[in-house]
């Protein structure tokens, strides 16, 4: 059963992203309640902004490719020829970007013009370098279905991320006048230690996967490298342009918004992001176990028959989370510093975005099954248009809220876009009537909570419960999901 395996390797997947984004997690209370200032968690979200970008453009769409052809190669040698050709060049592409930022790295910090340490900009770059490396051999283990071991390796480089931020923030304050550990310090460093610290974990990552790796060599199959970049490009098109679409928000509300308050608005924006970062887990882990399993281990009619049930599955747990942040966010609230949540009423636009990009995510599939790749330029750009059009609109009148509803817009247009577009040229049978009635379900809990007073506390929370739980209840008899997973 597809949704059963789905389901299976969602969950271990899972265990890759949640314990890591847990520990993130509880990262956003440490850097807002103690280690930065607003305007220094702006700077910080301003370049993992930036860091999405640059990833998209040096993979050039070859994971996606990489699981298509290791799918269509009839041989252990075909396989590892496609991972060496995609691996190699994708080394290659970031060795080329690391030598210009090196090289321009004073251009590069004039044109953003802003007050912040310039060796920034070469941290980051060597955090994507490094990323990119590792993100070829890290798709290897997802095509092989070793989740334990993609999971092991990830967690541990959370952990080393986690621990070191602590370090450089807490404890080397402490002993920065003794001789061991004074070279380290580094007056009014601001984020600094932040991407010091994912260094360290990207580094970390990269030297514990490569040696799990069999066969793998630097070396390019030209004549194939080829084939797979005339499927990957158009993938890259649309995918630097849908990263475009997901992070501009921050571009924008740096130049729009009031010099002077920018990068403290940019700082509480991204806080507040923080809070829906389930959505955005969930979506993660979701597109892990799905990307191999549609891309490189079906066939036709299973694809689809698959593709069709995943997306009422994707949209059951997305509801689960959205009503699960708001009807509890007077705790979820309590994740940023009081100084951060000018923006929490933000919060059930951002998580309806995450929703429609998992959507977004899901409707995707079928392009990159039948390889009409171009297909993701036209919605990505389309996207794109729209995001760029309703943020230059809104943000100077609304600030924050003009951010938000941009994405939630752009995003909720490239799902109907996507859909119609599958419908006319590849049409899966979504279960589009059982999926609006589990949406209207959710806006009348998510209403009545909001528009229902109760005054005392643990009797509102208890009424609050009771909604989310009907409509786990509702979700699980209807769709049997137990007997799915009992089934074999």
């Amino acid at each position: 059963m597809i949704v059963k395996k789905l389901a299976g390797q969602t969950f271990v997947y899972g265990l890759s992203t949640i314990i890591p984004k847990v520990i993130n997690y509880l990262l956003a209370p440490y850097l807002t309640y103690i280690a930065l200032e607003k305007g220094d968690f702006g700077v910080m979200s301003y370049f993992y902004a930036i860091i999405p970008f640059a990833f998209s453009f040096l993979l050039i769409g070859m994971e996606s490719a990489f699981f298509r052809f290791v799918g269509k190669g009839d041989s252990n040698k075909v396989k590892q020829d496609v991972f060496n050709s995609v691996w190699t060049t994708s080394i290659i592409l970031s060795s080329v970007f690391l030598s210009l930022v090196l090289l321009f790295k004073n251009k590069i910090y004039n044109f953003i013009d802003d007050d912040f340490a310039p060796s920034i900009i070469w941290l980051v770059a060597l955090i994507i370098v490094a990323d990119v490396a590792s993100s070829i051999p890290f798709a290897k283990l997802r095509e092989q279905e070793k989740p334990l071991r993609f999971s092991l390796i990830k967690t541990l480089s959370v952990v080393v991320n986690v621990i070191f931020v602590i370090f450089f923030y807490s404890v080397l304050p402490l002993v920065k006048d003794n001789v061991i550990f004074s070279w380290m310090w580094i007056d009014n460093y601001g984020c600094g230690y932040v991407f010091i610290s994912n260094l360290i974990a990207s580094i970390a990552s990269f030297l514990l996967i490569v040696p799990t790796l069999k066969g793998a060599r630097l070396h390019i199959n030209f004549p194939l490298l080829k084939t797979i970049l005339l499927f990957s490009i158009p993938l890259f098109i649309g995918g630097f342009t849908g990263t475009a679409n997901e992070f501009l928000d921050r571009f924008f509300l740096k130049e729009l918004l009031p010099v002077g308050e920018s990068w403290a608005q940019l700082g509480v924006y991204t806080a507040t992001l923080k809070i829906t970062a389930v959505m955005i887990i969930f979506t993660q882990m979701y597109r892990y176990a799905a990307e191999p399993l549609f891309l490189a281990k079906m066939k036709k009619e299973d694809f689809k028959s698959g593709n069709a049930d995943a997306m009422t599955f994707f949209v059951i747990v997305s509801i689960i989370i959205f009503l699960g942040i708001t009807l509890y966010i007077d705790i979820f609230k309590y994740l940023i510093a009081p100084e951060y949540r000018s923006g929490i009423s933000l919060v059930p636009i951002m998580l309806m975005s995450g929703a429609f990009m998992g959507i977004f995510l899901n409707l995707n599939f079928w392009y990159k099954y039948v390889e009409k790749t171009h297909f993701a330029i036209i919605i990505t750009g389309a996207g794109l248009i729209v995001s760029i059009a309703i943020n230059m609109w809104l943000i100077p009148v609304l600030g924050l809220k003009g951010a938000a509803l941009a994405k939630l817009a752009s995003t909720f247009f490239m799902v109907v876009l996507s859909f119609y577009l599958n419908q006319k040229y590849y049409p899966i049978p979504y279960k589009i009537s059982k999926i609006l009635m589990y949406v209207l379900l959710a806006a009348i809990i998510f209403f009545a909570a909001k528009y229902i007073e109760i005054q005392n506390i643990w009797l509102n929370y208890t009424f609050r419960t009771f909604l989310l739980l009907s409509f786990v209840t509702y979700a699980i008899k209807k769709e049997k999901i137990l007997l799915l997973l009992k089934r074999k």
